[in-house]
């Protein structure tokens, strides 16, 4: 098949090539009735449709996989060479129900990709309400350090019980932290307080730039970046985040759970939705099926039970071959031995 496509572009090629001197030129492509070339050139043109696809971003799957090629059976020869139209329909009908199977496979694998998401949100979504509701009670407990809205100052208590309240001071232990963290990521260093959250510093991906961890009620740990370097005001950073930071992860949570939900009824309705194609796959395979008990009883197509003519040997005697057991293939006679040289 790749050769015929390749030989009409040479012919193309030798007709509009340079050094032509006509101005118009007419490219006729000849099928002759009762031979292959339909067929063939219906091989091609499915090829032409499946790159076709890929070319324009219009593929029915998001892998492409590689079809054997069509080979023709004996039977299916001899239609093709008939000019059968049947065979055209049975193929066609094939081509159809295997664009529909891998349809059908990559619905069906979204469909269980569906039901184990809905399996995993529900639960999702309870955990991020009890990281929502025990938020709420910390930032009960941030607003308290605040006055008239806002945290005015910060008071950190070390972990050796000291009371910093000045900037240059918090700033100047934080940092030292900092550089610890920096200096030995894996292993203990002492923790402080800022009201009744627990801070550490603690490592991130990036180990040149740890994070604050802060504990309050919430299961899991706040984290916030340090700044690195002499003029950095994590103090201030810390303020910030009293004032403002948990309130803005309990949006953030909000509408997560929000979407989730969301996510977790359209699933539902997704999963319980069937293959919308599912009756026109069931019609083209029984029409398939039909196609093909009937081109096969009418002997255009092999069913791979026996090949055809073989009922004129059904009459023949064969002789029948004793074997003897008690052989030795070593035991030769001399004459049986020069024979084999």
């Amino acid at each position: 098949m790749e050769r015929r496509w390749v030989l009409s572009l040479q012919r193309e090629g030798r007709i509009v090539r340079q050094g032509n001197l006509n101005d118009e030129v007419e490219i006729l492509n000849y099928v002759t009735k009762g031979t292959l070339d339909s067929y063939l050139y219906q091989g091609v043109t499915d090829k032409a449709r499946g790159i076709a696809q890929l070319w324009n971003d219009t593929c029915i799957s998001r892998t492409s996989e590689d079809i054997d090629e069509k080979v023709l059976t004996f039977g299916e020869l001899e239609a093709a060479a008939e000019g059968n139209p049947k065979l055209r329909q049975f193929s066609e009908l094939k081509n159809k129900i295997d664009e529909l199977q891998v349809i059908r496979a990559e619905y069906n694998k979204e469909t269980t990709r569906v039901e184990r998401r809905i399996k995993e949100l529900p639960e999702t979504i309870e955990a991020k309400k009890l990281l929502i509701a025990s938020a709420k009670n910390d930032l009960i407990t941030a607003k308290k350090m605040q006055t008239d809205g806002k945290l005015e100052e910060l008071k950190l208590i070390t972990h050796d019980s000291k009371t910093l309240t000045e900037r240059k001071h918090i700033n100047s232990y934080l940092a030292k932290l900092i550089q610890l963290r920096i200096e030995k990521p894996y292993d203990e260093i002492p923790s402080f307080k800022v009201g009744d959250f627990k801070i550490n510093v603690a490592m991130s991906a990036d180990r040149a730039h740890p994070d604050f961890a802060i504990k309050g009620e919430r299961t899991a740990a706040y984290r916030i970046g340090v700044g690195i370097g002499e003029n950095t005001d994590n103090c201030q950073r810390l303020m910030n985040f009293f004032d403002k930071g948990i309130e803005k992860i309990i949006e953030i949570d909000t509408q997560s759970v929000e979407k989730d939900e969301t996510d977790l009824t359209q699933a539902i309705e997704r999963a319980a939705t069937k293959f919308p194609s599912e009756n026109e796959y069931q019609e083209t395979l029984k029409a398939f099926e039909e196609l093909e008990i009937e081109l096969t009883t009418g002997g255009y197509l092999d069913n791979g039970e026996e090949l055809a003519g073989s009922e004129d040997f059904g009459n023949c005697e064969t002789e029948s071959i004793e074997i003897n057991t008690d052989y030795d293939e070593n035991d030769l006679t001399q004459e049986e031995y020069n024979s084999t040289i």
